[in-house]
């Protein structure tokens, strides 16, 4: 179509083709900052958390803040300064208002809650562990003393029964060397040297020396 001595090149519906054109263009802006907008508030949330360094009068004062009674503050700070802010939290943790609960924790102590009921919960914690531990190691030792003599005696031909398809189960024994014995802490233990300096052709040392070394 010839026009003012041009031709016309403008395909026809030109105009619902710009208007299309337009906005395309505007959603393609719009679409590009809520992007920008979107990257910027998951920025913000994984930095917005980001906790610095306290002293041990900033602690207290947290604490305080949060409700938490503390008559004697150098006492506080002591043992702040001997367990640590973010251990002794875990004991702090039951007497907050929303315990059990983790979800939208806000770190606000119940009414009357006492830094002293903490520290003595911290305390009983430590003796239980040490009552435990003591009972639970005599129980690891008759455990592995009990498996390693009756099995060995069961198999008497076979001293490194361990490692025997015909005793153990074969996903145990491919991964035996590499998950236990060839460990540097086993590598490195004075039994097992000796043993393979006077026994230097054995791959490992008889189940009385292996298992006893092992935990349960």
């Amino acid at each position: 179509m010839l026009v003012m001595g041009h031709y016309q090149t403008t395909p026809k519906g030109s105009s619902n083709f710009s208007s299309s054109l337009k906005d395309w263009q505007q959603k393609y802006l719009e679409d590009s900052n809520a992007s920008i907008i979107n990257n910027y508030i998951r920025i913000n949330k994984m930095t917005a958390f980001m906790k610095y360094a306290t002293t041990l009068d900033e602690q207290v004062e947290i604490l305080k803040t949060r409700g938490l009674v503390i008559n004697d503050e150098e006492k506080a700070k002591e043992v702040l300064l001997d367990i640590g802010y973010y251990r002794f939290g875990a004991y702090l943790f039951p007497f907050e208002k929303k315990y059990p609960s983790k979800k939208n924790r806000d770190h606000i102590y119940k009414d009357g809650a006492n830094f002293l009921d903490a520290l003595d919960l911290y305390y009983f914690d430590c003796d239980l562990r040490r009552l435990l531990m003591k009972y639970l190691n005599r129980i690891e030792v008759n455990i592995r003393t009990y498996i390693t003599y009756y099995v060995s005696n069961l198999y008497k031909t076979k001293p490194c029964w361990f490692i025997s398809h015909a005793v153990m189960k074969s996903s145990y024994v491919s991964s035996f060397y590499a998950a236990v014995y060839g460990t540097k802490a086993f590598q490195d233990n004075p039994t097992i040297i000796e043993h393979h300096k006077k026994y230097p052709m054995d791959r490992y040392a008889p189940a009385w020396k292996t298992i006893e070394l092992m935990t349960i």
